[in-house]
């Protein structure tokens, strides 16, 4: 049984779809709703723990149908809307695919290669990252202004301070006044 892909799974598909479907009027193509399903999980449903990130962290597979004549190519968001990290009411964009052919029909289990290390040896990351902090840190030493102890206790008893007693005074009253 075919099922469709849950709600949260936005998908902006076919980079090329300016071929047929014009209306005799001359408006914009139309065409048929592009189709995604997946046998992973439930339309609507929770998402697995195998393709989650604490789990197994497996891309799940795809299926593509009911293509726009003439698509080329095929980019894929995976934007979770309905998500709410530690309470809150953000949203979440899990990963993104582009550039996959039309002619593949979808993309299977694991397809995606989603981790650095599968294609770059750990030695030349752990220097790209040591070259980046070091780069970053002589950037920020080298362009930001120095101050003395005394320039910064300047600015803390002028500014610092004043703005300190001011934000107490403002939220005593506040607190009194509710």
């Amino acid at each position: 049984m075919r099922r469709k892909v849950m709600s949260a799974l936005a998908v902006m598909a076919a980079v090329s779809m300016f071929s047929s479907g014009a209306t005799a009027q001359g408006g914009p193509p139309r065409f048929a709703p592009l189709l995604m399903e997946t046998d992973a999980f439930e339309d609507g449903g929770i998402v697995p723990p195998k393709y989650a990130g604490r789990g197994e962290n497996v891309q799940p597979g795809f299926r593509f149908s009911n293509l726009p004549e003439g698509t080329v190519s095929f980019a894929i968001i995976f934007h979770d809307i309905d998500v709410g990290l530690q309470g809150g009411t953000g949203d979440v964009l899990h990963w993104l695919a582009w550039n996959i052919p039309a002619s593949a029909g979808g993309i299977p289990e694991g397809g995606l290669s989603h981790r650095l290390e599968e294609w770059v040896p750990s030695w030349l990351i752990f220097f790209a990252k040591l070259y980046g902090f070091f780069f970053l840190y002589i950037w920020f030493r080298g362009t930001l202004p120095r101050l003395r102890i005394d320039q910064l206790m300047d600015f803390c008893w002028k500014v610092l301070l004043p703005i300190a007693i001011l934000n107490a005074v403002v939220t005593a009253i506040v607190v009194v006044a509710v």
